[in-house]
C-alpha cells in the first residue's frame, strides 16, 4: 500500500496509490499521513476499507 498527499501546499489531502496513473482520497479515513496516524492504527483502518469501490483520481496534473 503506498500512502501519499495531494493538492496544493496546505491543501493536502491523504490518498492510497492504485498504480502509477491513480489514487483514492481517503481523506473520510484519515485526516493526514504521517507518523503519528501510521502508528495510530490508520494502515489497519485503509486494508479494511474497501478502496477498490472508489473512485480514482487520476494523478496527471495533481501535486503529489
Amino acid at each position: 500500500m503506498r500512502l501519499g498527499r495531494v493538492g496544493p501546499v496546505g491543501q493536502e489531502r491523504p490518498v492510497v496509490a492504485i498504480d502509477d496513473q491513480h489514487v483514492v482520497d481517503v481523506s473520510d479515513l484519515v485526516s493526514d499521513v504521517s507518523s503519528a496516524t501510521i502508528a495510530d492504527g490508520v494502515l489497519s483502518r485503509l486494508a479494511a476499507a474497501r478502496l477498490q469501490d472508489r473512485t480514482p483520481l487520476l494523478t496527471e496534473g495533481l501535486r503529489i
